[in-house]
């Protein structure tokens, strides 16, 4: 569970960091996903220099979610770095001159004379190195899953103020935000973001709404408690629009239907009970069985003991029972019910 005082950390912290690094594990969830993303844009409105990063797209589906496309899988973000195929011959001079009337930087490399220069096509760029002042994970489990973004800048993680924030405490970071205790990730962040006074956005409100529909499937889960239908009030108060994910509610409703039984079909439930009846009349020395009417309609089954076989004739009709004739009939003067026995 997240504390006040973990909170209030948490402030003073990111106040005084003017360049913030978001890290999200590749298998990241829709909630965890919700939650960095969230986090991200928060930042990023306050005028904060913020990198949401995840080694690869995480392969939650994230269609409903702003700010995933802002997702970056390289760290380097502090030197532009230049290179190309090296040939000594095509290297004679490097050097460079600044054209202050259109503030342009020119890099000129020039080669050996009656040598080619060197091919455009052969040189790329790239960023190298980072820098910070904050780094934060998001449902990280360690930091070696982070791949490329966490082989080669160690020192940057050993000697930033590192925050890390999941479901439970993990064994890194200076201050350890463990969201037990609340129905997910994305709960515990808003509880973070407007802890520390954060105006949130409609659409950081309707992230984390998202996520927390979804991880409670639509407040029907028994980690739904009422911190949830507090933090839920407070971000529809923001701004927040109830979105369903495609596909969820039919995955859903479809852990609530019953498994089908099988069922035998009216044909076989007749010989069933044919052979039942078979063996009875073997027992009891009968030569015939009947069947009752409403078995088989218009039709009776007659099974002979000694063949096993089964003979279909008419259904004869029931016989009524005579009435007797000196008896005296309803409506007659003769007629007298109590006489009756």
């Amino acid at each position: 569970m997240i504390t006040p005082d973990q909170i209030t950390q948490l402030g003073e912290i990111s106040a005084s960091a003017k360049t913030i690094l978001v890290f999200l594990s590749s298998k990241a969830t829709f909630d965890q996903v919700a939650a960095a993303t969230s986090l991200y844009l928060s930042w990023r409105e306050q005028g904060k220099d913020v990198t949401l990063l995840a080694p690869s797209q995480p392969a939650a589906d994230l269609a409903l979610l702003v700010g995933t496309d802002q997702i970056q899988h390289e760290l380097g973000n502090k030197d532009l770095q230049i290179s190309f195929p090296y040939q000594a011959s095509q290297v004679d001079k490097v050097s460079y001159h600044i054209d202050d009337s259109q503030e342009f930087f020119h890099l000129v490399i020039k080669p050996q004379p009656g040598v080619r220069p060197l091919p455009m096509d052969q040189v790329s760029m790239m960023y190298t190195g980072a820098e910070a002042d904050l780094l934060i994970t998001v449902g990280v489990n360690d930091l070696e899953s982070l791949d490329q973004l966490y082989v080669g800048y160690e020192e940057l993680f050993q000697t930033t103020s590192l925050i890390s924030l999941h479901n439970y405490e993990v064994s890194f970071g200076n201050l350890k935000l463990n969201t037990a205790g609340s129905s997910c990730i994305s709960e515990g962040m808003a509880q973070l973001l407007t802890g520390m006074g954060i105006q949130l956005s409609s659409e950081v409100a309707t992230n984390l709404l998202a996520a927390i529909e979804d991880q409670t499937e639509n407040f029907k889960s028994l980690g739904t408690t009422a911190e949830t239908f507090e933090t839920v009030a407070r971000l529809m108060r923001f701004g927040a629009r109830r979105m369903r994910r495609p596909g969820a509610s039919a995955v859903a409703s479809s852990k609530n239907l019953p498994s089908p039984t099988p069922s035998l079909s009216a044909k076989s439930d007749t010989n069933l009970f044919v052979k039942a009846m078979a063996q009875k009349n073997q027992v009891m020395g009968e030569s015939e069985a009947e069947l009752p009417e409403e078995t088989t309609p218009n039709k009776v089954a007659a099974v002979s003991s000694s063949s096993g076989e089964v003979t279909k004739t008419p259904a004869k009709p029931a016989k009524k029972k005579p009435k007797n004739a000196e008896e005296p009939q309803p409506g007659s003067l003769d007629y007298h019910p109590s006489q009756l026995k």
